[in-house]
């Protein structure tokens, strides 16, 4: 998301995807890790202060997402993991014992994760995360289309504003987000309150901090909500 951002604030639409390492994905209909998680972001250049970014996992959640649960201590949600047996599951720990994590939207999000590990896989040569010796490698296709060749900068900017505003107006006040919105008011956000973390990661954070002599910086308990 970050790269594909970094393109928009040059006025040119971002279109990046890539095949991870590594697989930990069970494909529809199967039971067997045979994906990666391969994420895909895509970005348009913004009417106001932040550009419309998505940026997803092929997974129904990240698997970074179900390793901060099971440090939590907390169960996820139903339909996102099965386990080793192939069972659906709500608790994160199986996944590090051999389970597997679920595409997005059954059949559609496994079909994406599949071309996207063929063609950032094949194509970056780190190969398939199913057939590939690389490890935890990824493979990444990055595209930037200049917008300017189409229409004229100000008359994107002036379309996006409009839309914008639709959009904001299609629900109650703060219900309805452009895709980046809220990442950019989170952003500024965490820029003055910090970055909160659950007591799991916290003292996770503590004991890397302690192993390895370092300054765990300024770290206090918050209530997740």
């Amino acid at each position: 998301g970050e790269y594909v951002d970094l393109i928009s604030q040059a006025g040119m639409m971002g279109i990046a995807f890539c095949n991870t390492g590594g697989p930990i994905v069970a494909p529809f209909g199967g039971v067997k890790r045979v994906l990666g998680t391969n994420p895909y972001a895509w970005s348009l250049p913004g009417a106001d202060n932040y550009n419309y970014v998505l940026d997803f996992s092929t997974a129904v959640v990240a698997a970074g997402k179900i390793i901060l649960a099971g440090m939590s201590g907390e169960s996820i949600e139903p339909g996102s993991l099965i386990d080793k047996n192939g069972q659906p599951t709500t608790n994160a720990a199986d996944l590090a014992d051999g389970g597997s994590l679920l595409a997005f939207g059954g059949h559609k999000g496994s079909g994406l994760s599949v071309l996207i590990d063929l063609a950032a896989g094949i194509l970056s040569g780190n190969m398939p995360a199913a057939i590939s010796d690389s490890g935890f490698g990824n493979g990444t296709i990055f595209m930037a289309v200049d917008i300017s060749r189409y229409a004229t900068p100000e008359l994107f900017r002036s379309v996006a504003s409009k839309f914008e505003a639709i959009m904001h107006n299609a629900g109650k006040p703060y219900s309805v987000l452009m895709p980046g919105e809220f990442e950019y008011k989170t952003k500024l956000d965490r820029e003055v309150a910090g970055i909160s973390v659950s007591s799991g990661v916290r003292e996770n954070i503590l004991e890397i901090a302690e192993k390895y002599g370092v300054d765990p910086l300024n770290l206090r308990e918050i209530s997740r909500k």
